[in-house]
């Protein structure tokens, strides 16, 4: 499998083609402007070449000098699940450290994972007992 492109935004890559309508609802989540207009700084990887592929596998196709210090992964349990919660996983500070978010948050975790003013770990750990960030 090649390396995921380089991208001056954080990646949200699909791996699941199963529910093309929970696709597009969880892209159309992260993409909601939030506050000012503020939106998050995301680019949406719709390839069918990562179908099926794992955190662990994506993992091993980061590129040197990939900019990000995550990836956001929109997998089988995004598109099955009501409320689309995406993957996040570390590429940085602790490699395939993951928690889910629901997608109205991205916003709020790239900007502030890429700004580096609260880590990985603060969000991970910030997750429902059943992983999932769902803010407060």
């Amino acid at each position: 499998m090649d390396l995921i492109p380089l991208t001056p935004s954080v990646l949200a890559i699909r791996t699941d083609f199963s529910d093309h309508e929970a696709w597009k609802t969880t892209v159309a989540a992260i993409s909601q402007p939030a506050g000012e207009g503020l939106l998050a700084n995301v680019e949406f990887l719709d390839d069918p070449a990562y179908t099926g592929t794992s955190a662990e596998q994506l993992l091993g196709i980061v590129p040197t000098g990939y900019a990000h210090s995550f990836l956001l992964v929109i997998d089988d349990l995004t598109v099955s699940s009501h409320d689309h919660p995406v993957l996040v996983v570390d590429i940085a500070d602790e490699p395939g450290r993951q928690f889910r978010a629901v997608p109205e948050l991205v916003l709020v975790i790239e900007h502030y994972l890429s700004a580096g003013e609260i880590g990985f770990a603060d969000f991970a750990e910030s997750a429902d007992p059943d992983g999932i960030v769902r803010g407060s």
